[in-house]
């Protein structure tokens, strides 16, 4: 077997769980100090800190004696596209536990090749300096294994996908910056990466088997009335159900500035107003049940943007876009079983 360099860094107090997990696809993965020596854990709960460029001989040795080195992940395989394909794998599932695209992911270097490089002086400010370190490698990996052992490596790779087109920060998205970002009519060049940002994530809905089936004989609603047709309702509350999704389980969905024309096409309109809702700071979320969040997801799919192109589409903002991908990684991380562990914060290696 082949090791390979990810220059993937993160801090943990128990690098070796990495060990634990496992990969139907002949994969393992183990760490080892960062030899770029650019990043540092500063304390026992896992601060750190990055060098701006490779330390001198004295800065280095001030370092060693302060703090510890933070750690690089080894994917251990037999082949390079193997490898290459667990790393984005991991990165994907980097983006799930946290959503910033500002994380840096670099091709593989054999592990041999890698140390030739540090032996030679390369450049480690360009190769291996991080934007932050990853304080949550281990779950990470936990959920890509998880995605490949389940054969769900495309959705996470799709969440990517979305992500890189359009998004913004968990952090962003707090009602305590109201409207951040711009929700007016934008660029049509804008128009088409939201249309498939949105087209992206919401695939995943369907990759996970977690979409709304109805149709003209059996329709989602009572006709003339905003009553769901039970047996559609009962059919997508069981399949939730399977993933450990409740009935009443909610989630956000943001509307910042007035609601865009957008919504008023949007049929039956769920009128549950978050807790946090506050007109004043231009603040008009929604709290949906996930099912009632499918299905806006679904009817803007398939009314404004699967097919010809609606005139509606060009209210479709950042928060739209945030909504839907959202939504995929809540029902992702659900279907995968680490929801409860991401809010526990424990993570256990079967």
């Amino acid at each position: 077997m082949m090791e390979f360099s990810t220059r993937q860094i993160f801090n943990d107090s128990h690098p070796e769980l990495l060990k634990n997990i496992k990969f139907d696809c002949n994969v393992k993965l183990a760490y080892r100090q960062d030899p770029s020596n650019l990043h540092w854990i500063t304390d026992d709960n896992g601060s750190s800190c990055i060098c701006e460029h490779f330390p001198s001989e004295e800065k280095l040795a001030n370092l060693k004696a302060s703090y510890k080195n933070a750690f690089e992940l080894i994917i251990i395989a037999d082949d390079e596209l193997t490898a290459q394909n667990i790393n984005s794998l991991i990165y994907s599932a980097r983006l799930l536990c946290y959503p910033d695209v500002n994380f840096t992911e670099h091709h593989l270097l054999e592990v041999s090749t890698s140390n030739q490089f540090i032996a030679s002086g390369g450049n480690f400010s360009k190769e291996f300096k991080q934007g932050e370190i990853s304080d949550r490698m281990i779950l990470a990996c936990l959920i890509a294994s998880r995605a490949s052992n389940k054969n769900l490596q495309y959705a996470l790779e799709k969440y990517k996908y979305s992500l890189h087109l359009d998004w913004f920060t968990s952090h962003s998205a707090s009602p305590m910056y109201g409207k951040k970002f711009y929700t007016d009519v934008r660029e049509n060049t804008s128009h088409i990466n939201s249309i498939y940002a949105f087209l992206c994530a919401y695939t995943i809905i369907e990759e996970l088997g977690l979409d709304i089936r109805s149709s003209a004989k059996n329709p989602r609603f009572i006709r003339g009335t905003n009553e769901w047709n039970s047996v559609v309702l009962n059919d997508i509350v069981k399949r939730l159900n399977d993933v450990k999704i409740s009935a009443e389980d909610t989630i956000p969905w943001l509307i910042r500035g007035e609601p865009s024309p957008m919504y008023d096409e949007i049929k039956p309109q769920f009128t549950n107003k978050a807790e946090w809702y506050n007109p004043d700071n231009n603040v008009f979320d929604l709290e949906l049940t996930i099912y009632e969040a499918i299905h806006y997801c679904s009817y803007i799919r398939n009314y404004f943007i699967a097919h010809k192109t609606n005139d509606i589409v060009k209210y479709i903002n950042p928060y739209d876009i945030h909504n839907m991908q959202d939504l995929a990684r809540r029902l992702i991380l659900s279907t995968l079983g680490v929801w409860d562990i991401m809010l526990d914060k424990v993570i256990k290696i079967d």
